[in-house]
C-alpha cells in the first residue's frame, strides 16, 4: 500500500452493546451551543483479535487512503488492561500542490520503539495500556470527509477520508475494550491537530464505563486567525470537507467560516468544562515555543495564501499564538493545561531523548524534557491520572 507523509512534519490509533456517553451528551447539545442533534452513536463492530504485546496490523477494507489504497490500523493490546490509548500518526497535510508534493515518504513512528512506544520503560505512562495506532495516509489531519477533494491541478483528485476512517476504527476499538475505564486520545503534529478535531467524536461515543477521558495534543496547537490566516482556514475547510465532519458537530457554536479553529476551541472548552462530561474530562497541549515545523505550516497563509512558498511565522509570533491559547484555556478550562518548552524543535512523544541539548534538535524527547523543574513525563502522568492540569512554561 502506498502511503504519504510530509518529511518535515515527521522529523522535526462481535458487537457488544455497552451504553455510550454520547446519549448523555446529545441531550445537552442545545444548551452548550452545538447543533441540536449529532450523528448517532457509532455502532460497535467485531472486537479486534490480536496477541498481547505485539504490534498487529488490522485491515479495514471499507477505509481508504487519499490515493484510494486500503486503510489499516495498528494495535498493541494488553488483555489484562481496561485502559485505551488512541494515537493519531503525524505527517504533514495535502491541501494545495505545494504541500501535497512533499507527501512522499512514511516512517511509522511506533516501529522506532521510543517515547510512548517504549513499553520497556517503567516511567512510560501508557506502558501497560491497549494502544491503537492510527496510520496517517489521508493528508487531512485525520479530519476530512471529502472523497472527491481536489487540492490543485498538479495533484488532482484525492480521497480525503480521515474522519470517515476514524469512525470505522472506533467501531472496532470500542468493541475490543467495551468496559474501558481510561481513554486517551493523542497524536503528534498532524495527529495532534487530529486529536483536537476528533475529541468530540470520540468522547461522545466512549462507553459509560470510562472514568477518565484525556485529550493530549502533541504539537498541533490551535490558534486564532491572527496566526492562522483566514484564507488558509478556508482552504482546509473546503478541500478537506470539514463542513461534513467536526464543523457539522459544532453547528451554531462555529459560526465563522474563516476562523473556525478559534470557534472549535471555545466549543470544546465550553462543552467539556461545563457539560455532563466535565467530571470525566482532562486535556493538555504540549508544544515547543518556536516550533519551526508548525510555524512553516502556518506560513502557507502568507500574502493571503498567494506566496509561492510558505513564509514561516517568526518564533516570537508563534509563541504569542501559544500564549494567547494558554490565556483562553486559563479563562475557560481549568481542566486543560499547557506545557510549553523553549526551543524550535518539533513533537515530544516519539523519542526517549532529544539529544544532548533539549530543544535544539529536530525532535524533542519525552523523558528528558524539563521546564521550570517539571519533567514532561511526570506532567503527562499526572494528566492521565486526572490529578492536575497545570500550565508550565513561559
Amino acid at each position: 500500500m502506498r502511503r504519504y507523509q510530509l518529511p518535515s512534519l515527521v522529523v522535526a490509533i462481535g458487537a457488544c452493546g455497552s451504553p455510550h456517553i454520547g446519549a448523555i451528551v446529545d441531550a445537552d447539545r442545545a444548551s452548550d451551543g452545538a447543533a441540536d442533534s449529532g450523528p448517532p452513536a457509532i455502532p460497535l463492530g467485531a472486537p479486534i483479535q490480536a496477541p498481547d504485546g505485539e504490534w498487529t496490523s488490522v485491515p479495514f477494507p471499507a477505509g481508504y487512503c487519499r490515493d484510494g489504497a486500503q486503510a489499516h490500523l495498528m494495535v498493541h493490546l494488553n488483555s489484562a488492561s481496561k485502559k485505551v490509548a488512541i494515537y493519531l500518526e503525524g505527517g504533514g497535510a495535502c491541501f494545495n500542490d505545494a504541500s501535497c508534493k512533499l507527501l512522499t515518504i512514511d516512517l511509522p513512528s511506533y516501529v522506532l520503539g521510543g517515547g510512548i512506544f517504549n513499553f520497556g520503560r517503567a516511567d512510560n505512562p501508557i506502558r501497560d495500556w491497549n494502544v491503537f495506532y492510527v496510520p496517517y495516509c489521508t493528508g487531512d489531519v485525520h479530519a476530512g470527509t471529502n472523497p472527491t477533494g481536489n487540492p490543485g491541478p498538479l495533484t488532482g483528485a484525492q480521497d480525503f477520508t480521515g474522519y470517515s476512517n476514524l469512525q470505522l476504527y472506533l467501531s472496532r476499538i470500542l468493541a475490543t475494550v467495551p468496559d474501558a475505564t481510561d481513554l486517551l486520545l493523542t497524536g503528534s503534529s498532524a495527529g495532534g491537530f487530529g486529536a483536537g478535531l476528533n475529541a468530540d467524536l470520540i468522547a461522545r461515543n466512549a462507553p459509560a464505563s470510562v472514568e477518565r477521558f484525556t485529550l493530549l495534543d502533541d504539537s498541533g496547537p490551535p490558534m486564532s486567525s491572527t496566526y492562522i490566516a483566514p484564507c488558509l482556514q478556508t482552504t482546509w475547510r473546503t478541500v478537506w470537507g470539514f463542513d461534513q465532519s467536526f464543523l457539522a458537530d459544532c453547528g451554531a457554536a462555529c459560526p465563522t467560516p474563516d476562523d473556525y479553529v478559534s470557534d472549535w476551541m471555545h466549543f470544546l472548552f465550553a462543552k467539556y468544562q461545563a457539560g455532563p462530561l466535565a467530571s470525566k474530562f482532562m486535556g493538555g497541549l504540549i508544544s515547543w515555543s518556536g516550533d519551526a515545523i508548525i510555524s512553516t505550516f502556518y506560513g502557507f497563509g502568507a500574502d493571503n495564501c498567494t506566496a509561492a512558498a510558505p513564509v514561516a511565522l517568526s518564533s516570537a509570533k508563534f509563541e504569542a499564538g501559544l500564549l494567547e491559547f494558554r490565556a483562553t484555556a486559563q479563562a475557560q478550562a481549568p481542566a486543560f493545561g499547557t506545557f510549553i518548552a523553549d526551543g524550535g524543535s518539533h513533537t515530544f512523544l516519539l523519542m526517549d531523548s532529544s539529544g544532548l541539548v533539549p530543544g535544539l534538535g529536530l525532535i524533542g524527547g519525552l523523558y528528558d524534557t524539563q521546564v521550570n523543574g517539571v519533567k514532561l513525563v511526570d506532567w503527562i502522568t499526572a494528566l492521565l491520572a486526572h490529578a492536575q492540569a497545570p500550565h508550565v512554561g513561559p
